[in-house]
């Protein structure tokens, strides 16, 4: 057998070191590997290439595969050198890490612009993206362990890092990054890589990423902690509850880049390359060697994360030194170029260092296994059972979307079919569904996902939040645009994208008031936007009064034009009558005509939809000679009401149809109640008349949508996978992480108990599903160790922080006990029964028009009843008053976090 020279060097290295080689004194703990330049594997630092192959087993190129080496102009790769690191990791079985696929830092200034010097948009940004990681990540597929995928993205406060990929892509940049990456290698293990890991603000951004992660199964392994630090900071034992954190959200954890600087700081230490101090001799005290006493301060400082590192082993995949011998270390450098530092395991003389040696030899008791601060409360089995309407919709199944699904709008790119709900104060908000045959519907995301997106802030009412959102796709740039109200956050705004699916853009704010925006678009530049206004001149001559204005809008620039706003409709179809929020306006042009559909009467039992005509799009617009086209309010005791909102398309074939929202009501006490909210419905379009008098109706007047009986919708949740079901949501914008889905593997769903309750207005532990019918059951079991009587865990019905039931584990004068909690308008109710042991317990809600019921089992054993026959109606947005429907899910609390 023949043995290269660096080989033979490497045992030699070995050898002289005999009382330790590094890798094996962590073997079965963690691989050690060192950041290495391109002459260590060239063959032109061959001492430092003996070393590594001696004592590491795992290797990071330094910068060699960052995009500026690799791509250093669009198209035009430079594979060589990185192929070669790649090659020599495999010729000595060592892990290899590809770093890194997205950085604000080193990266080709090509990226983020046109060719005539100016940002690229959105779109272009994200195939550039795709492209290269794609490229790169392709290439070594199979061959590289795994990437760190995105470096560096937060802030020390959690914010998001003002970048040009935040700039222009959004903040779901992060997100596509890891997407890509898996499609180019579903195999290769995926990272995310930051500095300052020890902070709080950026240790609660990073667990609440991988819990938007894994609640949407995007795949994140593992997270690189890249640990540069002096003999101060950070402390230790906060750079420990970020190992903790992460560990406990079952990701793996990566020292990924690990150096410790002797020297005085010069600079409050960071790992941000774009800044440089004028050298002084004070920051530079040991040019000659590391006096005695330093090293043994670094020797304990190495020891102090070792302990953490060997004791939280079964968490730790990889330590990483950022190098192999000090002399070739960034730190040198940086921040103040000419220093000699002395940070890492090997000396400028290639010899073993104290704090090397020290590491080595420790022998540390592993930790338990990591678990979450705080309160936490664990919930299996969750099942939604609804008696959902079934309304004869003229052959079609309706509503198409029970529940709480208002506000509908539609739109068809070829023979895909998308459509939007308002949210209001729910988060994620704006969901979108997709379809081809207008039966079968998709989930294929939210619009808006991200806070930067939908910042729903404490305080803010349940039935403000986005309103009336309008989607449409422009086939002229083939992009799709929603245009929508956020009463509380930046008012009207647009989010663009190229495909649904995919994520939307940051929110793109216009100077349009009032409420309801939509857009229609003209050609390639031109648009126009719509949206319901005050009377003229802001002076209403009778409550209700509004007004339908319109304003073009520049595709290109995409920002309104100014001085294009014209009122094209003042009051409604007859002025004479008084008519009531004209809201919801749609344009459409349709033969040639311009037909302007708006709701009209408010959105309780007198709403209604009528439409207009003009032969320009400026109008003037006329009202058709047959309104409303749609309504149920002339229908006596009708099984579906408050119908209108509508929206208009067409179909492949030409035929013409409409999506809106009604409402399915049980009646008690001689009037009607629902607390399932509006809902889409979906009809056929007729056209009537001929010339001046053509016009569409979506129901003849006295026509009445009749309810055939019902069909059983059921959700059912085992809790069992990291991915979240994106169908639960939460109470507007959550600023911290609080739940998450079968840590460790296990099945259950782990929410954390905070001082935010139903009752408040903030974002509560609280995860929810629309119930879809009058008739519903609702069940779940939990675990929970409540320690005082402000805790508390279990089962959610809500409609309002005013109106809701809570059935639940809680303490009550030192007993576990089981409390049913109702508030009804503010005042707050509970019925109490003891619990016989400690434990899971299955709770149980079961409800019909009016009455609902509650039950909880432990052990398994019968099912009891708690409290009586409850009052159902406080679910029903008749009585609790908004615009929202009710929901049930799991909910935690605590008097304190």
């Amino acid at each position: 057998m023949k043995l290269s020279i660096s080989a033979v060097a490497a045992l030699l290295i070995a050898a002289s070191h005999a009382e330790t080689v590094l890798k094996d004194a962590f073997e079965g703990r963690f691989s050690l590997g060192a950041a290495i330049a391109a002459p260590v594997w060239e063959g032109g630092d061959e001492r430092a290439r003996s070393t590594l192959l001696a004592h590491f087993n795992s290797i990071t190129a330094e910068n060699e595969m960052k995009p500026y080496a690799l791509q250093p102009r669009e198209g035009e790769f430079r594979w060589e050198t990185a192929d070669r690191f790649v090659k020599f990791g495999e010729r000595h079985n060592m892990k290899i890490i590809g770093h890194c696929l997205v950085w604000h830092n080193q990266m080709p200034a090509w990226f983020f612009k046109g060719p005539d010097g100016k940002s690229v948009g959105r779109e272009t940004l994200i195939k550039r993206m795709r492209d290269h990681i794609h490229a790169v990540v392709g290439r070594y597929k199979g061959r590289v362990y795994g990437w760190d995928v995105v470096n560096e993205a937060f802030d020390a406060d959690g914010s998001l890092h003002d970048s040009p990929w935040l700039r222009i892509i959004g903040s779901d940049f992060i997100e596509l990054a890891f997407r890509f990456a898996h499609e180019a290698d579903p195999e290769a293990e995926l990272y995310y890589n930051d500095f300052g890991m020890a902070s709080e603000g950026k240790r609660r951004a990073v667990v609440r990423m991988v819990r938007e992660f894994q609640a949407k199964g995007i795949r994140i392994d593992a997270i690189g902690m890249q640990t540069h630090v002096n003999l101060a900071d950070p402390d230790v034992k906060e750079w420990e509850k970020s190992l903790e954190a992460f560990a406990a959200e079952g990701v793996k954890v990566a020292v990924s880049e690990m150096d410790a600087s002797v020297l005085p700081s010069a600079w409050e230490l960071s790992a941000e390359i774009t800044g440089e101090r004028k050298y002084d001799p004070k920051y530079d005290p040991w040019k000659e060697s590391l006096p005695a006493g330093a090293e043994e301060r670094l020797a304990r400082r190495y020891e102090e994360f070792f302990k953490v590192l060997l004791a939280h082993s079964r968490s730790v995949d990889r330590v990483t030194l950022w190098g192999v011998e000090d002399g070739a270390s960034w730190l040198n450098d940086f921040p103040m170029k000419g220093r000699t530092d002395y940070p890492l395991f090997f000396g400028r003389n290639g010899k073993m260092k104290l704090c090397a040696r020290r590491a080595a030899a420790l022998k540390v008791e592993e930790a338990e296994s990591a678990s979450p601060e705080g309160k936490w409360a664990k919930f299996t089995g969750f099942e939604l059972k609804s008696e959902c309407p079934d309304v004869d919709g003229m052959g079609i199944p309706n509503p198409i979307f029970p529940g709480m699904a208002p506000d509908p709008s539609i739109t068809r790119k070829g023979n895909d079919y998308y459509l939007a709900n308002s949210s209001f104060c729910y988060y994620p908000g704006i969901p979108v569904w997709h379809s081809t045959d207008l039966k079968n519907w998709d989930f294929c995301g939210y619009c808006a996902a991200r806070p930067s997106q939908l910042n729903l802030k404490e305080g803010l009412g349940l039935s403000k939040g986005v309103y009336a959102p309008d989607i449409k796709y422009n086939s002229h740039n083939d992009t799709f645009y929603l245009v929508t109200t956020v009463i509380g956050d930046r008012g009207n705004v647009i989010y663009k994208t190229k495909d649904p699916r995919l994520g939307w853009s940051e929110p793109i704010k216009i100077p349009v008031g009032g409420i309801d925006p939509s857009i229609y678009f003209e050609d390639a530049a031109t648009a126009w936007i719509l949206n319901n206004d005050d009377a003229p001149g802001g002076k209403s001559e009778y409550p209700g009064h509004r007004t339908v204005r319109m304003r073009k809008y520049d595709l290109v620039k995409d920002e309104v034009v100014p001085g294009s706003e014209r009122i094209i409709i003042n009051k409604g179809v007859k002025p004479e009558d008084k008519p009531i929020w004209c809201e919801g306006p749609h344009l459409y042009k349709i033969g040639g005509v311009y037909y302007v559909m708006t709701a009209e009467g408010g959105t309780a039992g007198w709403h209604s939809e009528v439409i207009w005509r003009s032969d320009k799009v400026e109008g003037p617009y006329k009202p058709c000679p047959a309104n409303p086209i749609l309504t149920q309010r002339d229908i006596k005791n009708a099984d579906v009401t408050c119908a209108g909102h509508a929206d208009l398309f067409e179909t492949p074939d030409g035929k013409w149809m409409a999506v809106f929202l009604a409402v399915t009501p049980y009646r008690a006490g001689g009037r009607d109640w629902c607390p399932t909210g509006r809902s889409t419905f979906l009809l056929p379009v007729k056209w009537i008349g001929e010339g001046e008098a053509r016009q569409p109706i979506i129901l003849a007047k006295g026509k009445r949508l009749v309810n055939r009986g019902t069909r059983t919708d059921i959700i059912k949740d085992s809790f069992s996978s990291h991915e979240v079901d994106p169908m639960w949501f939460q109470i507007r914008t959550p600023s911290e992480s609080w739940y998450k889905s079968a840590p460790g593997g296990e099945a259950g769903m782990m929410l954390k108990a905070r001082k935010a309750s139903l009752s408040g207005k903030g974002n509560p532990s609280a995860l929810l599903r629309w119930i879809k019918g009058n008739r519903f059951s609702a069940s779940v079991t939990v675990d929970f160790n409540a320690r005082s009587e402000g805790d508390f865990a279990g089962l959610a019905l809500y409609q309002s922080d005013e109106c809701h039931f809570a059935l639940g584990k809680t303490m009550i004068a030192g007993r576990r006990s089981l409390a049913l909690e109702t508030v009804d308008k503010g005042k707050r109710r509970i019925v109490t029964a003891d619990l016989e042991a400690d434990g899971p317990v299955a709770l149980k809600a079961e409800a019909e028009n009016e009455t609902a019921r509650f039950f909880f089992s432990e052990g398994g054993g019968a099912w009891k009843q708690i409290g009586g026959d409850e009052d159902a109606r406080i679910l029903t947005t008749d009585y609790a008053g908004g615009f929202t429907g009710a929901a049930a899910g799991i909910y935690a609390a605590s008097v304190s976090d």
